[in-house]
């Protein structure tokens, strides 16, 4: 019922000021611009010509400035991209940026055969022993150190539900770099999770995500 209310909508109005108010965040995820007094949460998720248009006071004369300016830029506004303004509030969101509070964590084991399943879709992992009872099953941005030499990774922590395994364990694909590492030390670092782990049905969708995730953490700082 909400969605078909703002369906109707040119703009949300948001004249109160709170820390963070959950009625725009729900209007932006629907595609609709928000027009808001500027200050408390609103800081946090208008962004000016993308999303809505700020007023400065709690006035009649302030809010009107706004809406004429609202109404001068209407054709600006990109539903899409109001939409995706939304997204960094989302549940998923949220619970990896609590996650990102307990990091960056740091791993050092010697390197054991697995099961080779990650390597059979073209994606060769080190395997390590850790204790991650802690921690979440997904995909996070890492440092692997080798002989001294630092390397990106996309660590993984989880079952491996997509490939037919079951217990929880943890391994690396360390980028661009294809040596054999069975036996040899290497410290590894989580430094960031970047999503949570999910089951893929078809292995092609397991790839293209993978891909996905190491081009994400090769431009990562």
């Amino acid at each position: 019922e909400v969605k078909n209310y703002l369906s109707g909508c040119k703009a949300f109005i948001f004249a109160g000021k709170e820390d963070f108010g959950i009625a725009p965040v729900e209007v932006l995820a629907s595609g609709v611009q928000i027009i808001m007094y500027k200050a408390g949460g609103a800081l946090e998720y208008l962004k000016p010509n993308i999303n809505g248009v700020f007023f400065n006071e709690q006035s009649i004369d302030s809010l009107a400035d706004s809406i004429q300016q609202f109404e001068s830029k209407e054709g600006i506004f990109e539903t899409d991209k109001i939409k995706q303004s939304a997204n960094s509030f989302s549940d998923h969101k949220f619970k990896l940026n609590i996650i990102n509070q307990t990091l960056p964590l740091k791993f050092n084991g010697e390197v054991m055969e697995g099961k080779k399943q990650a390597r059979k879709i073209g994606f060769a992992t080190a395997n390590i022993q850790a204790d991650t009872t802690n921690l979440p099953a997904g995909i996070y941005a890492s440092k692997v150190t080798i002989n001294g030499k630092t390397y990106k990774g996309a660590g993984y922590i989880g079952t491996g539900e997509s490939l037919g395994q079951r217990s929880k364990f943890v391994e690396v694909h360390i980028i661009d770099f294809d040596q054999d590492l069975y036996g040899k030390e290497i410290d590894l670092e989580l430094q960031k999770i970047i999503r949570l782990d999910k089951k893929f049905e078809k292995f092609e969708d397991l790839i293209n995500q993978i891909q996905k995730d190491i081009a994400l953490i090769k431009n990562l700082d």
